[in-house]
């Protein structure tokens, strides 16, 4: 008698296509290369399907030692050869020797897979600035592009980058020489900008603060800058933005951004931000006058189309967020918050009263009037515990049930409290109390 396999049992190999590709999807990269080499079939679907090529990453770390590089190299040559395409790549350096050795074969697999490869990340080392031009003028499709710890020699001569990442939307610059940016001076269609200075380079800065608006102002499709890392004083000291032709959805800057006479002239031109995160912007030496400031914060924070709010700042005076009180932004959904006051905080979510998550990076919160149905929004981030809680509302609410359900599951999401405070004086008054049930579930948790 012939066996049967039970109906829902289908040897892999007989299944439709698009059902293995779903099978392949949730498997990890190493399993799905492993299945592209067993037979022409599986090998022919993982080249044609980019739901499965865009998750390959190529990883080409440069040794000291040449002879296992030339190694590794030819082994990703042979594999080239074969038709495997990449859509990341990243090169990690480890010296400029190291690269100069192996340059043919380095180029003659970078123009293999250039066409396919969609973001390209260059990591450490030093170079020769046209050497790097060299390198990526072999990615004709390249759409985003991350040169990190690159440091270059200054060499006075032209730069030839023609036919350079003409596709290019993103570039990101995390540490590297500011004068790489000499490559890309005749981009003018990036949708993304990234540019993160360490401390020493942005002390000597070469590239110079003029040169960097210039290349800012004449993007023409730009939608996110984070320039939250400039730790000099400040850009547009002059107001240009008559020549500002993109409308920001994302702004990612510190203190050292803008210009203290220039700053609200920037943001009124902002009107289509949907994102906003400020790192330490106040300070005293930008901001001589409090009033200036607070004028400043009342125009970013009324925003009409402003939906996602982050502030990072350990040195605020309390008193510069008194007048904002008064301001309300309905379309802000989600709130970031790392700031010592609780006092701030406390406005920050009265002014937003459509928040639907806020995240905070706080030891201690202290709550008073805040409705308790928002501490169901409320969790503590990154990796901060909350240690302190006092929530003391004056008005609590008539459900006397949802109220303690609200506190409840806050706790329950913040068992590392060991100082809590629950409860107003006014209570007694009002015959209002917590439940010897509540109580029990709750300390249960801490």
């Amino acid at each position: 008698m012939r066996n049967s396999a039970p109906p829902q049992f289908h040897h892999f190999m007989e299944l439709p296509e698009h059902i293995q590709v779903k099978i392949m999807r949730n498997c990890d990269m190493k399993t799905v290369l492993s299945l592209s080499e067993t037979c022409s079939h599986l090998h022919r679907l993982f080249l044609t399907t980019p739901n499965l090529t865009k998750r390959l990453k190529l990883v080409i770390k440069f040794t000291r030692d040449n002879n296992e590089t030339v190694n590794k190299l030819s082994t990703m040559l042979a594999n080239i050869s074969m038709g495997r395409k990449y859509n990341r790549v990243k090169l990690i350096y480890a010296s400029e020797a190291a690269v100069s050795y192996v340059k043919p074969l380095l180029l003659k697999i970078l123009k293999l897979i250039g066409n396919s490869v969609k973001e390209l990340e260059l990591n450490s080392g030093n170079f020769v600035i046209n050497d790097i031009a060299l390198l990526l003028r072999c990615f004709n499709h390249t759409e985003k592009l991350i040169l990190s710890n690159l440091q270059i020699e200054e060499i006075n001569e032209k730069v030839d980058t023609t036919e350079m990442l003409p596709n290019l939307k993103e570039l990101l610059m995390q540490d590297s020489k500011s004068s790489l940016l000499k490559l890309f001076e005749s981009f003018t269609n990036l949708a993304r900008f990234k540019f993160h200075l360490s401390a020493r380079e942005s002390e000597n800065f070469l590239y110079g603060p003029e040169k960097l608006e210039t290349f800012i102002l004449k993007q023409k499709e730009l939608k996110i800058l984070d320039i939250s890392r400039m730790h000099k004083n400040g850009l547009f000291s002059e107001d240009k933005f008559d020549h500002m032709n993109f409308k920001l959805d994302s702004l990612i800057a510190n203190k050292f951004f803008l210009h203290k006479n220039n700053a609200s002239n920037f943001f009124k031109k902002l009107t289509h931000l949907k994102l906003i995160k400020l790192y330490d912007f106040h300070d005293a030496r930008i901001f001589l006058d409090d009033s200036h400031y607070s004028k400043l914060l009342r125009i970013i924070f009324s925003l009409p189309k402003l939906e996602s709010v982050g502030i990072f700042n350990r040195t605020i005076n309390i008193d510069d967020f008194d007048f904002l009180s008064s301001v309300r932004n309905h379309s802000v959904k989600f709130l970031e918050y790392d700031m010592w006051s609780s006092i701030v905080f406390e406005k920050m979510i009265e002014m937003f009263p459509k928040l639907e998550k806020i995240f905070f990076r706080c030891f201690t919160v202290k709550l008073r009037e805040v409705p308790a149905e928002k501490l169901s929004i409320m969790h503590a981030s990154g990796s901060y515990n909350l240690e302190e809680f006092s929530y003391q509302p004056s008005n609590v609410s008539k459900n006397e049930k949802l109220f303690e359900e609200h506190v409840k599951n806050f706790v329950t999401r913040h068992t590392k409290i060991r100082h809590m405070t629950l409860g107003h004086s006014n209570w007694l008054e009002k015959g209002f109390g917590l439940s010897l049930n509540f109580w029990i579930e709750t300390l249960y948790h801490l």
